[in-house]
């Protein structure tokens, strides 16, 4: 999900845009900041309010992607080999835990601890 922050003018992008249930929360503060709150039944009040200093106020932004049969998207060749290269560093560093793992278990994996431990490392891991 995509996030993003930038700085919001109360004013100009909220109030001016409100209906009619929002419109009659907004307030100046005795500090002379521009504040609202929602409408809930729990937390929005006066008390519980976003004020601006005096009218902007910092946040971050989500944005919900329509899922990719509705919206398709490009991926960029560099993401893709970045992909692919996280892909393999990971796999090798699975693998090295693997080995260690198998080295300090030797005794715990069966009779034949080296065919076990040789057998599970080559169908998983690149010698």
């Amino acid at each position: 999900m995509p996030v993003t922050g930038r700085i919001l003018n109360i004013t100009s992008e909220i109030y001016q845009l409100a209906d009619d249930d929002l419109l009659k929360t907004f307030f100046i503060s005795p500090s002379n900041n521009v504040c609202f709150h929602g409408k809930c039944s729990y937390y929005c009040d006066t008390s519980h309010a976003i004020c601006g200093s005096p009218d902007t106020i910092e946040g971050s932004f989500a944005a919900f992607l329509p899922t990719y049969e509705q919206a398709q998207r490009k991926v960029s060749e560099s993401l893709l080999l970045l992909m692919k290269e996280v892909a393999f560093y990971t796999l090798i560093i699975m693998c090295f835990l693997l080995r260690l793992l198998l080295d300090l278990n030797e005794q715990a994996l069966s009779s034949h601890p080296e065919e076990m431990k040789n057998g599970i490392i080559s169908r998983l891991c690149i010698s």
